[in-house]
């Protein structure tokens, strides 16, 4: 849920100009102080987000209403909610580590940097990399390398790859097939009626706000899920049943769309095993390499289908590697990892 001074959970960037360092580390091996992560037990505001009490997690009823427990929560939210772990990898890719470079950028006639971010803005995380190489991997609120961040919406690469895996796997016929041959109890809903396409692409055409009010569907799909007002799962997505336009024909952001139901009923198995057996390896045989150094989970909310467009959690250094990394496995194997749909 996002908010004006909602903390942001991890910052994932990607340099596109080449950076220069010392010869490179790899991650695992002994990091010195001029590679290592470097962490903050404060940031701005840290009073208002609990530092005086270790940064409290807070309940189901409090986690995401009270800015007390913004930081402690989104670290800890298999603690609130259900989980599932999704194991980490045996043989997990390693990360190049280099020293931290001087970036600095210039914003209406002001210098600015890293530092100048972190003390303005209310990151737990900031992880810049490129590749397979780390330049930059900073904490605050002390908040560290082994916790298990909320993704928020990055969650939704991981439930489309785990679709396109359905699909190689002949579990999902095509991807132009209506979401209700998959999920029946989508059957006679307006989401029933749109294609898998569709709403991958988030074009379905059915009336769905989302714009941070605090009042919006948003707000009211999460109270349906977090708070568990409904029975979450498919319960928590037929109350919106609007059709506005016409399917395909316009891209409208909506977290609502069912693709996480879809990859849970095709796969036999929730997202977590689902993310174990294959989308952290992305590869058949034991000596496939794999994107997870540590472990991550998948909450559930307690219903029967877990919630995989705000909730993999997971280590800062697990999120860069998912999709070009992925890239490269498939490289290193020369066999198609992912289908195109």
């Amino acid at each position: 849920m996002k908010a004006t001074d909602a903390v942001l959970v991890v910052v994932v960037a990607i340099l596109l100009t080449a950076c220069a360092g010392p010869t490179p580390t790899r991650d695992g091996a002994t990091i010195s102080e001029q590679t290592a992560p470097r962490f903050a037990v404060g940031g701005p505001d840290a009073e208002g987000y609990g530092v005086r009490d270790g940064y409290p997690i807070g309940d189901r009823s409090t986690f995401f209403v009270h800015r007390l427990f913004f930081v402690g929560s989104q670290s800890h939210l298999d603690e609130i909610f259900e989980g599932r772990v999704i194991r980490k990898a045996v043989t997990p890719s390693r990360l190049t580590r280099v020293m931290e470079p001087a970036i600095r950028w210039d914003f209406q006639g002001e210098a600015f940097t890293l530092d100048d971010y972190l003390a303005r803005n209310p990151a737990t995380g900031l992880l810049i990399a490129r590749g397979d190489t780390i330049y930059v991997e900073r904490y605050q609120y002390g908040r560290n390398d082994h916790q298990r961040f909320t993704s928020h919406s990055m969650a939704k690469t991981v439930t489309s790859m785990l679709i396109g895996i359905a699909i190689a796997e002949g579990r999902i016929r095509s991807v132009d097939d209506m979401a209700a041959v998959y999920v029946p109890a989508l059957a006679g809903t307006e989401y029933g009626r749109t294609s898998l396409r569709h709403l991958l692409q988030m074009s379905s055409g059915v009336r769905f706000v989302e714009n941070y009010s605090g009042t919006d569907d948003l707000t009211t799909l999460a109270a349906s899920t977090f708070l568990q007002w409904s029975d979450g799962g498919v319960a928590a997505v037929t109350p919106f049943n609007e059709r506005v336009r016409g399917s395909g024909t316009l891209f409208a952001y909506a977290s609502v769309e069912t693709q996480g139901a879809i990859s849970r009923r095709r796969s036999g198995s929730r997202s977590a095993r689902k993310q174990t057996r294959r989308g952290s390896s992305t590869g058949r045989g034991k000596k496939q390499r794999t994107a997870a150094s540590t472990p991550c989970c998948v909450i559930t909310r307690g219903s029967d289908c877990s919630w995989p467009k705000t909730a993999t959690g997971a280590g800062g250094r697990s999120f860069p590697p998912r999709g070009s990394r992925t890239r490269r496995r498939c490289a290193w194997t020369s066999r198609t990892c992912v289908r195109a749909w």
